[in-house]
């Protein structure tokens, strides 16, 4: 079996195949694959930037047999992509062509910075759901949101990338219930202040339970209960960001400017927006309106999300039981950049890592 990309001589046998395959499990129809609208021109759909379609060809007599491909699932979401149109004709089922055409998929979207992949199917799709099942494909409860196919109700997630801490600032004391507290601060927008401080205490509540359940015992619809709160707040901090510019200290108070700051952290699914977000902290940071630890944490970010090494070492990830920090340039001098910003050494930040996000597997 040979496996390519799709070319623009494949369009009517991929239209085809995928058409009988999908009429075998009755998914023809309005809200099903072959409905939608990559179908009028597979590969100029799959030759656009973050897209992908790879072809299944029978060496020996040339027919296309299969396909599989993916795209970005949203233009808001740049960490996920789609899996599409999988299909295997009957007479190439059973020679391991699927799982070569899933897993080329996969490895294609992981290489593309895909975070994770997201899929739309049906239940009498059997052996194509135990197939999923097979790759660590996850069920969900419900379809993120933006999912077309509201036919399908069966909705699969899987990571592409190793479980990162995205949630490495310890949580703090004020953040053990929901309640805003007062403060004597004075500052411009109490009102804002109090919105600000509101999404982050949510935020932070819901990470602490996923604490409680512990790292290494995190599923991914776990990780997704925690991906769509950032998101809904994401979506308010842009409005806020728009009306106001960043929100610093004598607008909504030290604590309030803290909350921003986090609440930009966790919008690591929208990289554009993050940017803009440390940009404007830069400037803030040199008007005293920000504390210079909180943009060393989004500046780490964003270089990480760039490729790059981090800079302070904020950045880790949780691997096979422990904690391993990201690509970091100049080690020998982290801790003097650290100190600079107000930041503990380096090994300190581990220590108290680990204490926080270990305490619970240890039994203790």
């Amino acid at each position: 079996m040979l496996y390519r990309p799709i070319q623009a001589d494949d369009q009517n046998a991929l239209a085809d195949g995928i058409w009988q395959v999908y009429s075998q499990f009755d998914c023809v129809g309005p809200g099903y694959g072959p409905h939608d609208p990559d179908m009028q021109d597979l590969n100029a759909f799959y030759h656009q930037p973050g897209s992908f379609y790879l072809v299944a060809v029978d060496e020996s007599t040339g027919a296309v047999v299969g396909g599989c491909g993916f795209a970005a699932f949203g233009p808001s979401d740049e960490a996920t992509c789609e899996l599409r149109k999988l299909f295997l004709l009957p007479a190439a089922r059973g020679t391991g062509a699927g799982e070569q055409l899933l897993r080329q998929t996969l490895e294609k979207a992981k290489s593309m910075n895909y975070r994770q992949c997201y899929l739309e199917t049906v239940e009498r799709m059997q052996e194509a759901c135990k197939l999923y099942e097979k790759f660590g494909f996850e069920r969900l409860e419900k379809e993120l949101f933006g999912g077309g196919h509201h036919v399908c109700e069966r909705k699969y997630l899987k990571a592409l990338s190793t479980l990162a801490l995205w949630i490495l600032a310890l949580i703090l004391p004020a953040c053990s219930s929901s309640f805003v507290p007062p403060t004597d601060e004075v500052h411009a927008a109490p009102d804002l202040r109090v919105e600000l401080m509101s999404m982050h205490l949510v935020n932070e509540e819901l990470r602490k339970e996923l604490i409680e359940i512990g790292l290494s015992n995190l599923r991914l619809k776990d990780v997704y209960r925690q991906e769509s709160l950032d998101r809904m707040h994401s979506s308010r901090l842009k409005e806020i960001v728009a009306a106001h510019g960043w929100p610093g200290i004598d607008l909504v108070g030290t604590d309030g400017a803290e909350a921003a700051f986090h609440l930009a952290e966790h919008s690591h699914r929208e990289p554009q927006f993050q940017n803009e977000c440390l940009e404007l902290m830069e400037n803030a940071l040199q008007q005293g309106q920000v504390k210079p630890a909180h943009y060393a944490e989004l500046f780490d970010r964003v270089q990480i999300d760039r490729g790059n090494m981090q800079r302070f070492g904020t950045q880790a990830v949780f691997h096979q039981g422990k904690i391993e920090f990201l690509p970091l340039e100049d080690p020998d001098r982290v801790d003097a950049r650290r100190a600079r910003m107000g930041m503990v050494p380096l090994r300190e930040y581990r220590a108290q890592l680990e204490q926080a996000y270990f305490i619970h597997n240890d039994g203790r």
